[in-house]
């Protein structure tokens, strides 16, 4: 193994004790490693549709993409109605062109045999922007955007465009029948955040579930780029919100609570249930911030240049951070908040996800985005825990998106939403890894 040592602050890491052994190692040594084979098995097309996030659930071994309509701020109800949800094909395009060019929508997956078993559909001006799910209840949450028109309060018999900044929960999801989210005993939309659409509304970006002691506690990124309020949201358990509460209310005990956090907002959050500790990156901030998940406070900041995408390996107590602008994917002992690895080797990267039973890493980068403004495909690399790299394959057509990178450790399969460089259609790339 090559080690080099670097400097204390180099690339914008701040150490607030120096120490006189290495403070982190840099490998692009793969000799005597198992290598990972990676094979596209399934490409599933998304044709005019903008997909946002890509959720696996292992437990119940099904994939859930959610997808922006073409036309998001769609105020006529009848084009999100009167179709069948139930996708028995694998067929997607034929459901793709139905509902999603009209309507939200999230694209369930069964991941055994790769084939859409259904779809959830929101209603007319409801967008996702992020999920994450209760595997036990199988309950989605997600951020996002209802957007509505009302009539101007100056009574020119106008209409004005309204956009409320909402947390969706997506309950009673039963994949053997058709199903709409846009149904009140479905669907419980939160709104946080409404305003005149004026171009300096808010962005809700990721969200997470902590579900330690049975009570799901939501934790919910809003980012502002012009102007504003930014931070994240603390919502309690769903069920122990009032149900007229819609929104922040602080006449009761257990009120959705708000957090300012940095200059432009979280990008990402991720839970840590082993420590009952909330991760929440910050991309233009230069910093991921710890909370605790009992108190909800703010325990300290890890110090990085442009972190983008994380992802964790509770069991192991490492989180793993792609930052700066090129060559950067670090290794964080979540004990001590501190780099203790980093590897140099991945130009680009922008997505990762963990085998939380092997242990394995799995990381995306962007080919020459840290030279170019254009995109030229994409390599996944396999790393070891310490981040040392396995080997890689490069897909020379594919973008993946930042963030749009999962896995079931169980099925050793990756998802990954991203788009054919040639055709610039956005895709669900399904692959499998195996071992040699």
């Amino acid at each position: 193994m090559l080690l080099v040592l670097l400097p204390i602050n180099h690339f914008g890491y701040v150490i607030s004790t120096p120490s006189p052994s290495p403070l982190y190692n840099t490998t692009t040594s793969f000799d005597n490693k198992t290598e990972e084979i990676f094979e596209i098995i399934k490409v599933i097309p998304f044709n005019s549709t903008y997909p946002s996030s890509v959720l696996v659930d292992p437990i119940s071994n099904l994939v859930y993409v959610s997808l922006r309509p073409a036309h998001p701020y769609n105020y006529f109800p009848g084009l999100c109605s009167g179709q069948s949800t139930a996708a028995t094909s694998n067929n997607l395009s034929r459901f793709s062109n139905v509902l999603a060019d009209q309507c939200s929508v999230i694209y369930v997956l069964d991941g055994d045999a790769d084939q859409i078993i259904d779809v959830i559909r929101l209603g007319p001006g409801e967008e996702i922007h992020d999920m994450d799910i209760d595997h036990g209840l199988g309950t989605i949450y997600a951020t996002g955007q209802y957007s509505y028109l009302v009539n101007d309060s100056k009574g020119n018999a106008e209409q004005v465009q309204h956009e409320d900044d909402v947390v969706y929960v997506i309950n009673n999801i039963n994949h053997s029948r058709g199903y709409s989210a846009n149904d009140k005993i479905n669907t419980e939309r939160i709104s946080l955040y409404g305003e005149i659409e004026e171009g300096k509304e808010g962005d809700m970006s990721d969200i997470a579930v902590d579900t330690n002691n049975n009570i799901n506690t939501i934790y919910a990124g809003i980012r502002y780029y012009q102007g504003g309020q930014e931070g994240i949201f603390i919502i309690p358990d769903i069920s122990r919100i009032d149900s007229k509460l819609n929104g922040i209310n602080d006449n009761i005990s257990n009120t959705i609570k708000f957090i300012p956090l940095g200059n432009t907002g979280p990008e990402q959050i991720l839970v840590n249930d082993k420590m009952n500790t909330i991760y929440v990156l910050l991309e233009y901030d230069n910093f991921i911030a710890t909370m605790d998940g009992s108190t909800n406070e703010i325990k300290e900041n890890i110090t990085l240049q442009n972190p983008r995408a994380m992802s964790i390996n509770p069991s192991a107590g490492l989180l793993y951070v792609a930052s700066g602008d090129s060559f950067w994917f670090n290794i964080v002992n979540m004990t001590t908040n501190k780099v203790i690895g980093v590897n140099t080797q991945i130009s680009y990267p922008v997505a990762s996800a963990v085998n939380n039973i092997t242990g394995k890493v799995f990381v995306a980068e962007c080919l020459e985005c840290d030279d170019f403004d254009f995109i030229n495909g994409t390599s996944i690399y396999a790393l070891d825990s310490d981040g040392s790299t396995i080997n890689w394959t490069t897909y020379e057509n594919i973008n993946i998106e930042e963030n749009g990178l999962e896995i079931n450790p169980f099925t050793n399969k990756l998802y990954a939403i991203g788009t054919n460089t040639k055709s610039e259609m956005s895709n669900l790339y399904i692959i499998e890894i195996s071992s040699r």
